[in-house]
């Protein structure tokens, strides 16, 4: 099973279009980049990068691996509200200008929006040549920075909402749908006003059993208002992985063209959570580049196209 099968897409305006016409070659050489990286065609440098700034959330949603309560004995540390050094921060904008970085995620593992200057970084990233961007987020706090967004450069912003009514929200993310609602339609309508194209909004729905009967509404509701939908599949984080191999049943290529870095330096081998156990070293010792060529990220991948890992056959399989 492909990757891509676990995620259904509802476009509803031609978004490669609209990233070509603000974006040109720089756009298609991106995209071209990061369909080449494979195993058999490893990058010189990694083309996209994940960063967590602060390791917390203002929600605690069920499938989440941050709901301690539900999801126990977890191979790696969560919640710890380490929060990166900006010092090591700017080590990394400055090595991936020089490394031609193309790409990054600044919605990694947690709420990118608890992070005040978190605009102020997309600025800078895109000052250094990064095309394309995104940043995921729950929207509580949305409202707070719509012309901070604007005027970041911010390619593509992902709104997690996983609910069609107040009760289900509660249920599987706690307090504050109606706020979220409130919050996107307000940027939408200052986005329309402004007459921009970007950021490209898509809105997303981890479909699970409590919510299942609300995806048709939660579907005709945002389609003519977003970029984009996102019904994704739930994940199960509260697999064992003590070792026992799993049947591979789709193949994972995040080793061979992105990293991620997290808020207390770590540099991981892709953006699962699962990566928090897969940790090749830190920022504050090592660069991005020697990571990218390091012996513990060759025998992650080698451990990968063997089927040899735990962690990633959890991450891979039903």
């Amino acid at each position: 099973m492909d990757i891509k099968e676990n995620t259904k897409k509802f476009f509803y305006n031609d978004v490669e279009k609209i990233l070509i016409n603000n974006f040109g070659k720089k756009y298609t050489d991106y995209r071209k980049a990061w369909n080449l990286a494979t195993a058999e065609n490893i990058p010189n440098f990694p083309v996209h990068l994940d960063i967590e700034f602060y390791d917390i959330c203002n929600q605690k949603c069920t499938f989440c691996p941050r709901n301690e309560e539900i999801h126990k004995n977890l191979p790696y540390e969560i919640n710890t509200h380490n929060k990166i050094d900006e010092i090591f921060l700017n080590k990394v904008i400055e090595e991936s200008k020089k490394g031609g970085l193309m790409s990054v995620n600044f919605g990694a593992f947690a709420e990118p929006l608890i992070y005040k200057n978190i605009f102020k970084i997309v600025r800078k990233f895109h000052d250094i040549g990064v095309v394309d961007s995104r940043l995921i987020t729950n929207a509580l706090l949305l409202n707070k920075y719509n012309e901070e967004i604007f005027d970041s450069g911010l390619v593509n912003l992902y709104i997690s909402i996983d609910a069609f009514s107040e009760k289900t929200y509660q249920s599987q993310r706690g307090q504050g749908y109606n706020k979220v609602i409130d919050n996107t339609l307000k940027f939408l309508d200052l986005k329309k006003e402004k007459k921009l194209e970007l950021p490209i909004v898509r809105v997303s729905f981890v479909e699970t059993d409590q919510n299942h009967n609300e995806l048709s509404d939660f579907v005709d509701f945002w389609k003519d208002k977003v970029n984009h939908i996102d019904i994704q599949k739930k994940i199960d984080y509260t697999k064992d992985t003590d070792g026992k191999y799993n049947q591979k049943q789709w193949s994972c290529i995040d080793p061979f063209r992105r990293l991620s870095v997290i808020s207390d330096g770590s540099i991981l081998p892709c953006c699962s959570f699962w990566g928090r156990a897969l940790k090749i070293g830190n920022i504050s010792k090592l660069s991005l580049q020697d990571a990218w060529n390091s012996n513990a990220l060759k025998k992650i991948r080698e451990d990968l196209i063997m089927d040899k890992s735990s962690i990633c056959t959890a991450c891979q399989s039903e």
